[in-house]
């Protein structure tokens, strides 16, 4: 990762990546309004309330299993351009959620909004390292954490407000435009680091084998509390999460740029 990379411009910049950089955590967290919005989403559609759990279950496995992939991602490809096309994902996703005819476009679109959570929840740390000096990182990423967290107070505030005047699909289309003024202000304001990984390749097969392993365990947890840890299907799940993580540690050991450097798990601390 290119840190401290832009330390030495202008002294404003590093203040405006930091408040572009947070507003697409602060829109990441607005999600929270979900939960709000569950009762009113199972009336809509006529559904249970233990189906529709899976619009979060799929949702944070998904954004859990991709998130070490897309880092290494955003630190091959730019980070930048991996916070401007997740901006621009998740704003599509939470439009077309918005506009669903059913609960199974709703089930794969929240797949899609997971991958632009990823990438935004990837780059934004990473960003505002690469812009401040080191002595006022830890500052930096404070004020990061607090402006990410006023989202997930705005979504549970507002959520609320919006279901009842306009129902569920107002807390994804009231999304839509910040997610856009968002997409806009990082691909006009923000630069990309001067010195690139160009050559560096992605561990595509790393990032496979972790986002099955991961996706099935936090799915496995999530089935096995609600359908008994014997289940067949919640026994499978557990199964094919130990197989992949076994995989992944085999193909990190294989690969010439890793995820994950694996000779730091054998460090006690």
């Amino acid at each position: 990762m290119t840190s401290g990379a832009d330390a030495g411009t202008h002294p404003s910049y590093k203040w405006l990546v930091l408040v572009v950089a947070s507003a697409g955590l602060f829109l990441s967290f607005l999600d929270i309004a979900v939960n709000v919005a569950l009762p009113d989403i199972t009336r809509s559609f006529g559904s249970d309330i233990q189906t529709i759990q899976w619009i979060i279950i799929i949702y944070v496995g998904s954004s859990t299993g991709l998130q070490l992939s897309l880092g290494s991602a955003a630190d091959t490809y730019g980070l930048k351009r991996v916070f401007v096309i997740g901006a621009l994902i998740y704003t599509l996703a939470v439009l077309v959620i918005g506009l669903a005819p059913n609960l199974s476009v709703v089930f794969g679109l929240r797949v899609l909004q997971a991958i632009g959570n990823g990438l935004i929840a990837a780059s934004v740390p990473a960003l505002i390292t690469r812009a401040f000096p080191a002595p006022q990182r830890g500052r930096a990423l404070g004020l990061m954490a607090g402006l990410a967290t006023a989202g997930m107070v705005a979504g549970s505030l507002g959520s609320g407000l919006l279901v009842d005047a306009f129902g569920w699909r107002s807390i994804f289309l009231a999304r839509v435009p910040i997610g856009v003024v968002i997409a806009l202000l990082a691909l006009l304001l923000l630069r990309e680091a001067s010195r690139e990984r160009r050559g560096a390749s992605f561990d595509f097969s790393g990032g496979l084998t972790l986002l099955v392993g991961l996706t099935s365990f936090i799915v496995f947890l999530a089935l096995g509390g609600r359908n008994g840890w014997t289940a067949i299907p919640v026994l499978v799940l557990a199964s094919v999460s130990v197989v992949s993580m076994g995989v992944f540690i085999r193909v990190e050991h294989l690969a010439d740029r890793p995820l994950i450097d694996i000779a730091l798990l054998r460090r006690r601390l």
